[in-house]
């Protein structure tokens, strides 16, 4: 299926996201809204007329202008909004024609839906695929008055909020609609958009808001139940129960009162039959839209952030009186103590055999959302393999309700509920009759058969998991090295965040042996939610409070060689980094031969947010790129000024810049332009494994020494009056200015003349100096203490 150009109608918070990712992924883009019907006091002041084209564009052009603001991010890269149109629904139908695929993104109102669709099909040309974003409306009620072509190509498509980040894409096709279109739409949806799909029945908020909204008005019901305020119920409803870590109430902050409002009131006053209905009335949320509390949209809700003596402090609200309060901070004892056992099924059994409130109310939490999966499953979806996808990629749940019963036991969870008097599905005691698990190896417990079916496995992905058992060449305590197939090799980091010590710099230099003699390519990649986090913080301020120098010296020169070694290796190195990729992690990709991202990969050298330059090589490497962009063979009496240049470098490391995307991070010079960006994120380590492949048979190569000018004494004299500036403007503090002279002292190639030329051990030596320097200052180890114990860099 080819899709040159969309066009979304709607431009809220949700179409203009929407608009956003199809623009990331390189589709121009339509995007439309109503004509205001009065001015704004400033359209007046300017003299604007409502048949000014500026005023008839304007609810598209605001919902476009809140997109390239809106933080977390939506583009990739702010200049991709350039290939968003817009225009208004008065005036631009007639260019629906030439999109290939029309996205309706406008309020939930069926009689709305009911007169766009109408007026969409009229403008349409014949095959475009039409879609709803509805997050629970009935598809087939929506197209009971279009064509028949264009009923074939309707479907609901039910992004998640927000459409870059959250992977869920819920398919609801209509009883007209063409077969082939799912499968195909579903494969674009992957392969273009980067994102995953489950195909849901039309029924009332389809998959994961009626399970997911369930569980949080369950749960809001159950804080009134045993007299849990806000802050304890999330403190027990997040990573205790495989959850994120925003929980329940955090949760229904960041989503919106008003969206769960509707969500649970559409269930409410649409399923009458559900043996569960009235956990979905929305009555005990409702004065919260009426004061306006609808969450981080209004800065109030559960949650209330607030400025004290100024610093922020979070407020919670107390659900008897309805006030804002200090949270309680209230640890459970016999809960924390559970928490020490380490496993989650550990932890939970030990929570459950527990007697007191907060236990019982743990066990409430847990149970009865996998209850209602049990006994709604096979009304809303086809398979229960659908139903936890639609879980854990629309709610971050690690596991969804019946991947989570196997987890803790699903027979013994089943019998304390049938003890409780919980009506139990027959399909649930049907399958314990004979099997006591939903999962079996790939296969999942079919409701419909009573038998078990293969999950259907999609072959760009790629689980290094899979691999383990059989396919492990070496490993220590801190990585693996893995046989890909094929000759390819597969360098795995497995620290706490990934985070770079002695045992993976053992490894890396083990695995560039071993791939030396039997391999044809080394790939560098994992399967957690970050490449790598850096160097090891804690190592080195042990090593620091031990006064044990020498020890961070032999530390930083084992480092330099490993990354050098992975820039002169003879044989392809490709670096496939996703999500956090800083410090260490991403001197480890700036030394790869090729580097293949995926598209959420955040990349940064931060090294002085913790009072030390970067010294794996990084700033090195950086300089060296930069200053490749640097003009040459300009006409003879034409010098070229460097500082630019440095200070592009200089600013990039000194400011500690990270990257939104893998495409932000090329302009920043931590990507080359030959190196690849992988949207869809499941994808990456087997594109890694074919570009590995690629190389190796393009031919050997002989990585050689490389060599730099750099500005030297002059150089650092510029930078050396732009911290001086800095510093006495009050935007640096003094320490700020003497980890900027260190760094300058590297970037410029130390105490040299202007165009001196540098190899890359000289540049080496100067990063190592620094940092051992710097190491040696007691503010430095003041900014470690504070980053390892608070999560955020101090500014002493």
């Amino acid at each position: 299926m080819i899709i040159k150009k969309a066009a979304v109608i709607g431009a809220g918070t949700m179409g203009a996201a929407i608009a956003a990712h199809f623009a990331n992924c390189g589709i121009e883009t339509l995007l439309l809204d109503i004509v205001p019907s009065k001015l704004t006091e400033k359209e007046k002041r300017q003299g604007k007329s409502l048949n000014d084209k500026e005023v008839r564009n304007r609810f598209a052009s605001e919902g476009l202008k809140k997109a390239k603001k809106s933080r977390p991010a939506s583009f990739y890269r702010s200049d991709f909004a350039s290939l968003i149109e817009i225009g208004n629904l008065s005036d631009d139908m007639e260019k629906l024609e030439n999109a290939d695929w029309i996205i309706e993104a406008v309020v939930e109102d069926i009689r709305v839906k009911h007169s766009l669709l109408s007026k969409i099909d009229s403008f349409r040309k014949k095959g475009s695929i039409v879609s709803t974003n509805t997050s629970g409306l009935s598809i087939n009620d929506m197209i009971k008055d279009v064509s028949n072509d264009m009923k074939a190509y309707f479907i609901g498509t039910h992004f998640f909020n927000p459409p870059r980040y959250l992977k869920l894409v819920e398919l609801i096709p209509s009883s007209f609609t063409d077969k082939k279109l799912i499968s195909n739409i579903e494969k674009f949806i992957e392969d273009r958009l980067g994102k995953a799909c489950v195909t849901c029945r039309d029924t009332p908020n389809f998959i994961a808001n009626r399970i997911g909204i369930y569980a949080a008005m369950k749960t809001y019901g159950l804080a009134k139940q045993y007299d849990l305020s806000v802050d304890e119920v999330d403190s027990l409803t997040g990573k205790l129960l495989a959850r994120p870590k925003t929980a329940t109430f955090r949760l229904a902050d960041m989503v919106g009162i008003d969206v769960i409002y509707h969500v649970s009131k559409n269930v409410y006053e649409n399923i009458k039959d559900d043996p569960y209905n009235a956990v979905f009335n929305p009555e005990p949320i409702e004065s919260m839209l009426k004061n306006g509390m609808l969450g981080d949209k209004t800065k109030q809700g559960f949650y209330k952030k607030i400025i004290v003596d100024g610093k922020k402090t979070r407020l919670v609200l107390d659900l008897k009186s309805g006030e804002y309060r200090k949270p309680e901070g209230k640890k459970f004892k016999a809960i924390e103590n559970a928490k020490s056992i380490g496993s989650l099924k550990g932890t939970l059994k030990a929570i459950f055999a527990l007697k007191d409130d907060a236990s019982r109310f743990v066990w409430d939490a847990f149970s009865y959302p996998i209850l209602y999966a049990m006994t709604v499953g096979p009304e809303i979806a086809d398979n229960l393999y659908e139903i936890d996808n639609a879980i854990k990629w629309g709610f971050n749940w690690k596991y969804g309700p019946f991947e989570l019963s196997d987890k803790i036991g699903t027979k013994t969870i089943v019998e304390r509920l049938k003890k409780e008097g919980a009506e139990i599905p027959k399909w649930i005691d049907r399958m314990l009759q004979n099997n006591e698990t939903f999962y079996k190896q790939n296969s999942f417990y079919d409701w419909a058969s009573g038998s078990y079916k293969e999950i259907k496995q999609n072959e760009k992905i790629v689980r290094l998991n899979t691999f383990k058992k059989e396919k492990t060449i070496m490993k220590n305590q801190e990585a693996s090295l893995l046989d890909l197939g094929n000759g390819i090799a597969c360098l795995e980091f497995h620290t706490k965040m990934n985070a770079i010590g002695p045992g993976i710099v053992e490894m890396t230099k083990k695995a560039l042996d071993e791939v030396d003699k039997n391999y044809k390519a080394l790939v560098i990649a994992n399967d957690g939610s970050t490449f790598s986090a850096g160097a090891n913080l804690a190592f080195i301020l042990m090593s620091i409070q031990n006064d044990e120098f020498d020890e961070i010296d032999w530390a930083v020169r084992e480092f330099q060689g490993m990354t050098m070694s992975l820039k002169k290796f003879r044989k392809p190195v490709v670096a496939a980094p996703h999500g956090i990729t800083v410090g260490g992690g991403c001197e480890i990709c700036l030394h790869s031969t090729n580097t293949i991202a995926a598209a959420e990969t955040y990349m940064g050298l931060v090294e002085v947010g913790v009072g030390v330059i970067p010294a794996g090589g990084g700033t090195k490497e950086l300089l060296m790129r930069i200053m490749q962009s640097v003009p040459k063979n300009l006409p003879k009496g034409i010098d070229v000024d460097l500082n630019p240049f440095i200070a592009k470098i200089f600013e990039t490391i000194a400011m500690a810049h990270v990257s939104t995307s893998a495409f932000e991070a090329r302009p920043l010079g931590f990507l080359k332009e030959s190196d690849s960006i992988v949207i869809n994120g499941d994808y990456l380590i087997s594109e890694a494994k074919k570009l590995a492949l690629y190389l190796a048979d393009s031919g050997s190569f002989e990585p050689k020494d490389k060599h730099v000018a750099v500005s030297g004494r002059t150089g650092k004299a510029f930078i050396s009056m732009l911290l001086y500036n800095m510093q006495k403007g009050g935007y640096i503090s003094a320490h700020d200015a003497k980890v900027g002279k260190k760094l300058a002292n590297v970037i410029t190639g130390g105490d040299v003349p202007f165009g001196a030329v540098v190899s890359e051990q000289q540049l080496l030596d100067l990063e190592r100096e620094a940092f051992l320097s710097l190491c040696g200052e007691k503010k430095t180890e003041e900014r470690m203490a504070y980053m390892l114990t608070r999560g955020k860099p101090l500014r002493n």
